[in-house]
């Protein structure tokens, strides 16, 4: 039995207003995403294979646009007129907080797809026990939902299909409502194969678990390595060479480049970039860039013009101080330990009156990010 396996579609994801696809007039990263569903669609309609599986968040969103609802009805549809079946579970993105109100998942169901959004279950298609296990907010119970779903005997092949992260898997960014299982979990029962969701970056994390990541770059800490559908052959066995595949799926190119900036200043700082960024392709690239150890009043003199059109052919950039925020010096740090020197006599007892210090200039140093971004975009 072969499978093919995505997840963290995020239909209807939408960033940086006011770039819009010429043709569809939607914001682009919409269409982004939108055209990474249908390219995975089509490799699996190429696959021919005996099961699709969604391991969650199809959607951005518990409540998706009726665009995201149609662009993802359409999809399914290439599946169903082919004869492949589909299953799909809900992930942290697309669970409504009061499922009392429904779910879009319903409509999926009525479209003749296998849509698990609020119990677990085990679904039996083509000879495959599919447990599926939608998300769960609260650890014990997601851990309880997967041992509730005794492995079929008779079945050719178990599969688990489960949205949640595992502890020590590395993910470079956080989410609201996302829990992380032990790795243990995964190996109580002799699962064939196990298809995971949440992680957008492709992981392994045991010889049978797989995390095809998603199949668009949605942040800048996803720059690294390819977007893929991952076919798995059940037949091979867990392991084995032949045992997975990805296939790649184009996507919009992505840089997050950190570029050192100590002790120089503004028109060396405009040079370095235009050498740092020389090798790249920047058409209709995102970019962003972070400059670390930059000294504050080189910071507000960068030339944002001339930034602005070495960048224009990006879809967008975004411009920033590096992690450790912009650097003071002379009478600008004066008036800053001033203020330092204020927050220790009048905090309360119990404060750190230094990580105040440090919130209120990280504050004040990511205002002037925006400030300059807005700029530089204009």
């Amino acid at each position: 039995m072969r499978v093919i396996h995505v997840a963290d579609t995020h239909l209807g994801y939408r960033n940086f207003s006011g770039k819009l696809d010429p043709e569809r007039n939607l914001n682009q990263r919409e269409c982004d995403v939108y055209d990474a569903w249908h390219a995975a669609i089509e490799i699996t309609l190429e696959r021919e294979p005996e099961l699709f599986i969604h391991a969650g968040d199809l959607f951005d969103s518990s409540r998706p646009s009726p665009r995201a609802v149609v662009e993802a009805l359409s999809g399914f549809a290439k599946l169903r007129d082919a004869g492949i079946p589909s299953v799909v579970i809900a992930g942290n993105h697309s669970t409504p907080r009061f499922r009392s109100g429904g779910s879009v998942f319903e409509i999926l169901e009525e479209f003749g797809i296998t849509a698990i959004w609020g119990e677990p279950q085990i679904v039996r298609l083509n000879g495959a026990a599919i447990h599926c296990v939608p998300h769960e907010p609260q650890a014990e119970q997601l851990l309880e939902d997967i041992r509730s779903l005794s492995l079929d005997g008779g079945a050719d092949a178990n599969l688990l299909v489960l949205h949640a992260g595992l502890e020590g898997v590395r993910q470079d960014y956080h989410e609201v409502n996302e829990i992380a299982l032990a790795p243990e979990a995964l190996a109580e029962r002799e699962y064939a194969y196990v298809a995971l969701g949440h992680l957008h970056k492709f992981q392994v994390p045991q010889v049978n678990a797989v995390y095809p990541g998603s199949l668009e770059r949605l942040d800048f800490g996803d720059v690294e390595g390819d977007k893929a559908v991952v076919e798995v052959d059940l037949a091979a066995g867990a392991g084995s060479n032949g045992f997975l595949k990805r296939h790649i799926i184009p996507t919009r190119p992505m840089f997050d480049i950190a570029l050192p900036c100590e002790g120089i200043g503004p028109a060396e700082v405009v040079d370095a970039l235009e050498k740092a960024t020389a090798s790249l392709s920047l058409e209709g690239a995102l970019v962003q860039l972070r400059l670390d150890l930059i000294q504050r009043d080189v910071w507000h003199s960068l030339d944002l013009a001339a930034i602005n059109e070495m960048f224009d052919p990006c879809l967008h950039l975004v411009l920033r101080p590096g992690r450790s925020g912009l650097v003071i010096d002379g009478e600008e740090a004066e008036s800053d330990i001033s203020f330092a020197a204020f927050a220790r006599r009048e905090m309360p007892k119990g404060v750190d009156p230094d990580a105040v210090v440090r919130l209120a200039l990280s504050y004040l140093d990511d205002a002037a990010a925006e400030e300059t971004e807005g700029q530089a975009g204009e």
